[in-house]
């Protein structure tokens, strides 16, 4: 069976409100009442990193920095929807959070917001991951979520 295959990129918007770094996060409608980082679906004859700027200005209103490549990430359960392999990207932001296309809202979480919610299922897809190896990564957490999935053939 021939599954379609599809391109995403996912931006990790690193922004800061009154002094105080963090994230901006989505709740998406679909699934409903989950975070995630913003992003979407490749769009035709667009680079990836044009993609995250487009997606980053679609749900959340700001214009990134020139987004950094973090990871990619490819498992192929990491999104119920259809085989999805997503581009992420880091970028900087200013301006003002607003919600739009597929954000119910788009909110600034602190860093500490951030890792309180982890474990607690309220993140979409792999974002929960992705979000975790961000955290390692930049040294706020010390440990990785170990999330495989096994399927048999």
């Amino acid at each position: 069976m021939n599954e379609p295959l599809y391109v995403a990129t996912d931006v990790i918007i690193e922004y800061s409100s009154n002094g105080v770094d963090g994230l901006v996060l989505i709740d998406r409608y679909n699934p409903a009442g989950k975070k995630a980082i913003p992003g979407g679906i490749l769009e035709p004859y667009t680079t990836t990193e044009e993609n995250a700027r487009k997606e980053t200005w679609e749900e959340i209103g700001l214009e990134i920095s020139t987004p950094k490549l973090f990871g990619i990430y490819s498992q192929p359960s990491r999104d119920p929807r259809a085989r999805i392999v997503s581009v992420v990207y880091t970028a900087k932001a200013r301006g003002i959070i607003r919600s739009g296309s597929d954000a119910k809202a788009a909110k600034f979480y602190t860093i500490d917001d951030v890792v309180d919610m982890l474990g607690k299922n309220q993140f979409a897809f792999d974002h929960e991951q992705i979000l975790t190896d961000y955290l390692v990564m930049k040294g706020h957490i010390s440990h990785q979520i170990i999330n495989v999935e096994v399927k048999k053939w």
